[in-house]
């Protein structure tokens, strides 16, 4: 395992070096961190060295993308994001696409409406993302995502800015993924009033193992841990399980801890899932959150 512990040192090392550029105060856009995917929804936000589906990989963890089987994923989905506090609706679609074994290329867009202000403005964010994967042996893989963010809170106020992430996924056994990388590091953000913010950036670590079992493995259970290094000094750990029947029916649950003034408070995710015939539909719900409790996403998706 002396690759592994490399691997978990160089992220460690990146998100250490990368620290000084944190700014003081509220990371700026921080709906670019707002989970797409229903599924990893689903599991409070793990599976950075995991994703069943590659649509998704557009807005994160593309470096997985090389190990998805399908030749064309596409998907869209609603969520209902913190519906007891600053309701906001999002919409989203994504697709990805593998010319070759090892190579993947997904594209996304969200938009995301927000409730009235009391001003009669209605807030609107903005999110296009491009993610691209490459195998560069059968069991590792790169892969860089490119986002570019709007937010208007306004008519008069609006902000954007792009950010990038980069990961390496290693897959030493068939039952185990590793990832490591550095998420969301961008362009700073001005205020009006002259003030700038960087964007949520922060390193994430991300291991999965998975296990069949039953007549022709019909049973599969996974299990998916993820930590995040924030460089304005929060930490977050997500810990998701997935149970798989007949690669038909999923049922899904996790947890995200978050320290105190982190981008995505904790919660608890509950979530299910039928697949068939390349087509899915998954549902995630959020709850044990005073912020987003009864948050709530569907998604339909295609694949072949």
């Amino acid at each position: 395992m002396a690759g592994c512990r490399k691997l978990l040192a160089a992220a460690l090392l990146l998100t250490i070096s990368f620290r000084s550029l944190s700014a003081q105060g509220t990371e700026a856009l921080p709906f670019t961190r707002i989970g797409l995917d229903p599924e990893r929804s689903a599991l409070a936000g793990a599976g950075a060295s995991f994703v069943q589906n590659g649509a998704y990989t557009a807005f994160s963890g593309a470096s997985a993308l090389p190990f998805c089987q399908q030749t064309l994923d596409a998907a869209v989905s609603y969520r209902l994001w913190a519906p007891v506090g600053a309701k906001s609706n999002l919409v989203n679609a994504a697709v990805a696409y593998k010319p070759i074994e090892r190579l993947g290329i997904s594209l996304g867009y969200s938009f995301q409406g927000g409730q009235a202000l009391a001003s009669g403005d209605t807030p609107k964010a903005h999110l296009v993302a491009l993610g691209v994967g490459f195998g560069i042996t059968p069991r590792v893989s790169v892969g860089l995502n490119a986002r570019y963010a709007l937010q208007q809170l306004t008519a008069a106020q609006r902000y954007g800015g792009f950010s990038a992430d980069v990961f390496v996924n290693w897959r030493p056994l068939d039952v185990l993924g590793l990832s490591a990388g550095i998420a969301h590091l961008g362009t700073t953000v001005r205020s009006r009033m002259g003030d700038t913010y960087t964007q949520p950036a922060h390193g994430r670590l991300g291991v999965d193992w998975t296990q069949q079992w039953g007549a022709e493995k019909a049973h599969e259970t996974r299990l998916l841990v993820d930590g995040e290094f924030y460089f304005s000094g929060n930490m977050a750990l997500s810990v998701g399980a997935q149970y798989a029947w007949n690669r038909l029916l999923y049922a899904r649950a996790g947890y995200h801890l978050a320290s105190e003034k982190c981008v995505i408070p904790s919660h608890l995710s509950l979530g299910l899932g039928v697949h068939w015939k390349g087509l899915r539909l998954d549902v995630s719900w959020l709850t044990a959150s005073k912020v987003l409790n009864n948050t709530l996403a569907v998604g339909l998706g295609y694949s072949f």
